[in-house]
């Protein structure tokens, strides 16, 4: 493997990488970080929820322009091949490619914060007064975020790092809600088993998985949904099975790459289900045709637990609910290419009297939300579980483009498009984003703020497969140097 190129960002992101800074762990990168920006000459203000807030003066000459403020986050979705403890990343280097071994590799956002460590490194760069902002917790909650004393804020520019496709600028995004819904088991029959009986652990495994905004309209398959989906057409040939339910959690964020339930099988069946499976998962293999080859395995168990019997009706209906739950991408906007609504089943756990469902759901307004949830709570209720949220929280506020508020110009969206212009030589992309981004928090805050998202390429992020462009990497921080030098 070759090393990392000298770039000073790409130091910092090394840097970043040998300090662990997954999602609920500020313990190490925080107190790194903050050492980092003082020995650089700042004073970081850090707050109670983690955010790292400080500003870079002006160059000479720039002292009347607009400041900037430049904001990314400092936490990642950290994912093992392992479940390993160490959340360490280990760069691997191969030609263009940069990736990890064996984990999540952090470019989202660690590349993002690296490019701001660079800046305020390099007393040469032109630009306006900068403000940084450095969240955390921005891949599992809003509440480094929300919590962020927005007052400090002076800009009304803002470039958020935290996008993933160089050859777009986003300019507005989804919100996001997280919700657990409860579920009430009705009263129903148990298969008790004897020795005609096998008891079997039915194990999806080896999806890709994938970042669950920029991921989720592939064609790829979320392992819970499709091991309800595999049982419940089953059902439909034979009800002579019983299941018991696994504890299924992901981070909200994450298309579940792997699922698991114990199943109760007659003996003398036991190849003919291996079968199904076998049929059943080439049919979707043709289907999620951007998915990896979908892993299956039959392990034999011994446990004293309940199976639903399959043979009663009210068991036949749960199967059903869960095994029919809606399309990942129900609704589409061709005017912006986005998704009006699209929502992640994260979570699926058995409780003493039912089960709770995780799902995380993207749309551009609140109409989608409720839209969505009414179609889930609809399906549950049908098989009589009396669902219920217990709970949901809000990760990213809808972000809605400048121009749909505004009739004036957006400066700083075409001061970024000459930049990206001069640099590349071609036209960069407007959209709006699949996923969620702060942006949309601030932008709600501070509704006079004009802000853009923009990063290099990130492939697969939130997976063991995430990988970045090193050459889209930098010329992503030579765009970012043309449009600061060009505020005005």
């Amino acid at each position: 493997m070759a090393k990392l190129p000298n770039e000073k960002y790409f130091e910092y992101f090394q840097t970043i990488c040998n300090i662990e800074h997954a999602s609920y762990y500020p313990q190490k990168i925080i107190p790194a970080l903050k050492k980092l920006i003082l020995e650089l000459g700042y004073q970081p203000k850090i707050d109670a929820q983690h955010n790292l807030f400080f500003k870079i003066p002006a160059s000479r000459g720039y002292e009347k322009r607009p400041s900037v403020l430049l904001q990314a986050h400092t936490d990642m979705v950290f994912v093992s091949k392992k479940n390993s403890k160490n959340k360490n990343v280990k760069i691997q280097v191969n030609g263009d490619k940069l990736s990890a071994n064996g984990t999540s590799l952090g470019a989202d956002n660690g590349i993002g914060v690296s490019y701001i460590l660079a800046i305020a490194a390099d007393h040469k760069i032109r630009h306006p007064e900068l403000e940084i902002l450095l969240t955390w917790n921005e891949e599992v909650t809003p509440q480094g975020i929300t919590k962020f004393n927005y007052h400090l804020i002076k800009s009304r520019y803002m470039i958020n790092l935290d996008n993933e496709d160089l050859a777009k600028v986003e300019i507005g995004c989804a919100g996001v809600k997280r919700y657990l819904i409860s579920c009430s088991l009705p009263d129903s029959t148990s298969l008790h088993h004897d020795n005609t009986y096998t008891q079997m652990a039915f194990t999806i495994a080896g999806l890709k998985g994938g970042h669950s905004g920029a991921n989720i309209g592939a064609l790829r398959a979320n392992a819970i949904a499709l091991m309800f989906n595999i049982l419940y057409a089953y059902a439909l040939e034979t009800n002579d099975f019983g299941i018991a339910f696994n504890e299924i959690i992901n981070p909200a964020n994450v298309i579940p790459s792997s699922s698991s339930i114990d199943l109760l099988l007659p003996k003398q069946k036991i190849n003919q289900f291996k079968q199904f499976v076998r049929n059943r998962v080439c049919q979707y293999q043709k289907f999620f045709r951007d998915e990896n080859p979908i892993k299956y395995t039959f392990l034999p168990i011994s446990k004293k637990q309940k199976y639903f019997n399959l043979k009663d009706e009210i068991n036949q209906k749960l199967l059903c609910s869960l095994g029919n739950v809606p399309n990942p991408v129900p609704y589409y906007n061709e005017q912006f290419q986005m998704y009006e609504v699209s929502y992640n089943w994260f979570q699926f756990t058995p409780t003493k009297t039912g089960f709770t469902i995780g799902i995380s759901v993207r749309a551009t307004n609140e109409n989608g939300f409720a839209l969505l949830v009414q179609q889930m709570l609809g399906i549950l209720r049908l098989a009589n579980l009396n669902p219920h949220i217990i709970s949901r929280a809000e990760s990213s506020l809808t972000w809605t483009p400048v121009f749909k508020k505004h009739t004036d110009s957006f400066p700083l969206l075409t001061i970024y498009q000459n930049a990206f212009k001069k640099i590349t030589k071609n036209n960069v992309i407007s959209e709006i984003c699949k996923g969620g981004l702060e942006c949309g928090f601030i932008v709600n805050k501070i509704p006079t703020m004009q802000a853009i998202s923009i990063g290099p390429d990130i492939f697969e992020p939130h997976s063991v497969d995430e990988n970045s462009s090193i050459k889209s990497i930098r010329l992503c921080y030579k765009i970012i140097l043309q449009t600061l030098k060009k505020i005005n």
